[in-house]
């Protein structure tokens, strides 16, 4: 009998090394398999039995589980770190675009047009009744609506741009919050029987791949399944139940909304973190911009066209605007343009009429170049539109700034995960080294009892 234990004691340390082979060989075959995490097989003692004398014999090794390399708190700081990482990133290349186009030196150039527009004026009050001068102006009041109307729609079609991206994202996060789902499914099922160790990591990559587009948190059931939330209390997953975002038209944008149970739910505002987030942001920064720039817009419009009617043209007649007089603030650089009523004669650079060589009212529209304006704060056009180039400069710098932060601890957190759950060939090899020595051990045990065994046998006959 203590033969016969002896036997199935070796046999149980041969299982042991042939499943932590197995184990390893998992290991080392998923060394480069994004989102795998290490896996070591638990080998616990079996329970001894009381034979009398000499007392409880041991029976050998069991392996209790296959276990996967995890640590809740370290994959929280990389989902963290990932979702703050992608509400930067996101937002360069809009921003970097955006600088463009706002930049001096870009055509059309906004600011060098108003600068010409107003020199114009002042080559007008050097010869009022010039009709060469006269045209000039009106060229240049042209080439400040061009400008106006061109910035305009560039900004306008890179926020069309963003919401046309929001739209495909939408549809790929769904797609990972169903997954996400599926896997919380299949992982409940199979745990009935082991640890999902593989199924796990898929859906722990998945929701890696949700916190790059969006701030969630990650709650880990004792029951192996994860419920996923936006910041705010807003849940995406929950066991096998997925909630859906949705793309919504909006006054300002593409809004984002969570369909649930009970109606949508408005994110767009609620979206502080990730790709999604940052596109949003930078969106609603591409909003402020042409509300500023439609303010510009309106207040030159309107301050040159009150100079223009108070000035005569070659006709004597006055009370001609020289801009189409926009409705309102919102959308006046969209429509910007010149009267076309408006002929070269007609250009009221004199202050009083029938004085064709008065240059008082030409004098006056250039000095609307220096003057400050309630509309704009207190600015002048030039520092209105160069406060808007130096924001848009301000905010690209702190936004690679910050990125370059956020990489360097986003790749700390993914080193210090890595170390816990990551796969080290050369630690496998000496694993492998190890449990090929156990088994030879183990074959060695069960071959010395098959021998004596057979003496025993032997000395029966």
């Amino acid at each position: 009998m203590t033969l016969s234990r002896a036997f199935f004691t070796g046999a149980s340390g041969l299982r042991a090394s042939q499943i932590g082979m197995a184990t390893v060989g998992h290991n080392i075959a998923n060394a480069d398999t994004e989102g795998y995490s290490r896996q070591r097989a638990r080998v616990s003692v079996m329970d001894a039995v009381y034979l009398g004398r000499p007392g409880y014999l041991g029976q050998g090794a069991r392996v209790d589980a296959v276990q996967r390399a995890h640590d809740a708190f370290l994959e929280r700081q990389v989902l963290r770190d990932r979702s703050q990482l992608g509400f930067s990133a996101s937002q360069t290349h809009t921003l970097r675009a955006a600088e463009r186009l706002f930049s001096e030196g870009t055509q059309p150039d906004l600011g060098g047009s108003m600068g010409a527009f107003f020199d114009a004026a002042r080559e007008l009050s050097l010869s009022p009744s010039s009709l060469g001068h006269r045209q000039e102006l009106l060229a240049a009041a042209g080439r400040v609506a061009r400008a106006f109307t061109t910035l305009d729609g560039d900004v306008a079609t890179l926020s069309a741009g963003i919401d046309a991206d929001l739209n495909g994202r939408i549809e790929d996060i769904n797609a990972l919050i169903e997954r996400v789902a599926g896997l919380n499914a299949r992982i409940a099922s199979d745990e009935a029987v082991a640890d999902a160790n593989d199924l796990r990591d898929q859906r722990d990559e998945a929701v890696r791949l949700l916190a790059d587009q969006l701030p969630i948190q990650a709650i880990y059931g004792e029951t192996g399944q994860v419920t996923l939330q936006i910041e705010g209390g807003f849940t995406l997953v929950q066991g096998d139940r997925a909630r859906a975002l949705a793309g919504v038209a909006g006054p300002a944008g593409l809004e984002v909304h969570l369909i649930g149970e009970h109606g949508p739910s408005d994110l767009t505002d609620r979206l502080h973190g990730g790709e999604v987030g940052g596109l949003l942001a930078v969106r609603q920064r591409l909003n402020d911009e042409r509300d500023a720039l439609d303010a510009l817009a309106f207040s030159f419009a309107a301050e040159v066209n009150a100079v223009h009617q108070a000035g005569f043209g070659l006709d004597g007649l006055n009370g001609r605007d020289l801009f189409i007089a926009p409705a309102a603030v919102a959308g006046a650089a969209s429509q910007m343009g010149v009267d076309p009523a408006l002929t070269t004669a007609q250009v009221g650079a004199a202050a009083v009429g029938g004085a064709p060589h008065d240059n008082a009212n030409a004098q006056a529209l250039a000095d609307l170049e220096r003057a400050t304006h309630a509309a704009l704060a207190g600015r002048t056009f030039a520092d209105q539109f160069t406060d808007q180039i130096h924001g848009l400069g301000r905010l690209m710098a702190d936004n690679l700034s910050a990125q370059a932060q956020l990489e360097v601890r986003r790749d700390q957190s993914e080193a210090l995960r890595e170390s816990v759950a990551g796969v080290s060939v050369d630690e496998e090899m000496v694993d492998l080294t190890r449990f090929q020595k156990h088994f030879e051990a183990s074959t060695r045990v069960i071959q010395t009892v098959d021998q004596m065994l057979d003496e025993v046998l032997s000395l029966v006959r």
